[in-house]
């Protein structure tokens, strides 16, 4: 069983605020999922064949295209830096 201690530091590794009764709730949630998993090893799975009934699909063959218009394509992107592409920063900064 994970302890509390472990959400907590999980959670602060993952930047979320977790209440106490949250951290106990996950701790219990932990528990029944392990719990699961044992009863699912202890089934005795021999007899049971599984069918593959998905439809077939053809695709078609992976093979390399050359892409001959990188110049177009870079040339029309509104900034670049050197050969690089530059787009706006999406993500949280670490201290934010």
């Amino acid at each position: 069983m994970i302890k509390p201690s472990d959400i907590k530091q999980l959670a602060r590794l993952v930047h979320l605020d977790l209440t106490s009764s949250e951290i106990e709730r996950l701790s219990q949630d932990e528990a029944e999922v392990l719990n699961y998993v044992d009863r699912l090893k202890q089934m005795n799975l021999e007899q049971i064949s599984i069918k593959d009934d998905r439809p077939q699909i053809k695709l078609r063959e992976d093979r390399p295209v050359r892409f001959d218009r990188a110049g177009e394509l870079i040339a029309s992107f509104p900034q670049t830096e050197g050969r690089f592409l530059k787009v706006p920063f999406v993500f949280e900064d670490q201290d934010g």
